[in-house]
């Protein structure tokens, strides 16, 4: 990876904060959702890209941790949920989460920790050439798939980002991220053109901002580094606070829209003092 991508980048933790804001818009089905849901190939880029290099036990702190600690949440949530309503204890899980975890929105840690586990050793033995070659088959294979046919979950959210984590991927190899996003965002410019809408709407408008994003560093500030904290918890809080404030609020609406960032905020500012690994 290029120095210019090592070095700290307060734009990206700036986008990160606005991606979380988009992922919350998304959940919600809120006007203009689709462009919200931009942000997670964005945040899988972002993953891959700098994290290539490191350890596999710093991913597994990073990722995995808070994948259980999170999904032990949300399952005892769903216990609750169950006997409240009175239903089975069974009728609240079901077999596709044992790839994501006990609630869908978790699905991308175990996702990005098996790409970077597993993707980035076999890709370090191939020529560069041979590299792009296989993102490219890979990527445009998982595109069809989505666009082709049904999936079960969560084989879809896979087939949205993986070429997404192998843009991540190959940018940190060839240390050239404009190439790869152009080449990124024009193949999904060209798949629209034919009909796959499915993924490639998100895939170019990610491609673009990231792009522009990278290409236009800022210094870090107190409020970079702050909103660069927050954002991965917003993500991982903000249906459980979102369950909680559809009893004051009704659904698809700015004022509950505004009620789960700030509870998200608050939420995972308060977790981050008592499990910063959760976060």
């Amino acid at each position: 990876m290029s120095d210019q991508l090592k070095q700290r980048n307060a734009s990206v933790d700036y986008l990160r904060f606005i991606g979380a804001l988009g992922i919350i818009q998304f959940h919600m089905a809120l006007p203009g959702a689709w462009i919200g849901l931009s942000a997670l190939p964005m945040f899988v880029t972002l993953i891959v890209l700098y994290g290539t290099d490191r350890p596999l036990i710093a991913h597994a702190r990073r990722l995995l941790i808070p994948w259980v600690v999170w999904s032990v949440i949300y399952g005892v949530g769903k216990l609750v949920q169950a006997k409240l309503l009175d239903q089975p204890f069974v009728s609240e899980f079901a077999p596709w989460m044992v790839l994501t975890g006990l609630s869908l929105h978790l699905w991308f840690l175990p996702f990005a920790f098996l790409f970077l586990a597993l993707a980035g050793p076999l890709l370090r033995i191939l020529a560069p050439t041979v590299q792009l070659v296989v993102a490219l088959a890979a990527s445009l294979l998982a595109l069809w798939a989505i666009n082709t046919m049904v999936l079960p979950l969560p084989l879809p959210q896979w087939c949205a980002t993986l070429p997404a984590a192998f843009a991540g991927l190959v940018i940190a190899r060839r240390a050239g991220f404009i190439p790869v996003l152009t080449l990124l965002g024009g193949g999904a410019a060209v798949l629209i053109g034919l009909g796959w809408e499915q993924a490639t709407w998100q895939l170019l408008l990610a491609s673009l901002v990231l792009g522009a994003v990278l290409a236009l560093p800022l210094q870090p500030t107190r409020l970079s580094g702050w909103a660069a904290e927050v954002s991965f918890g917003m993500y991982l809080i903000h249906p459980l606070v979102y369950s909680l404030a559809l009893y004051v609020l009704p659904p698809q609406s700015l004022e509950i829209y505004g009620l789960v960032v700030a509870g998200s905020i608050l939420g995972t500012m308060m977790v981050q003092r008592l499990m910063p690994r959760a976060v």
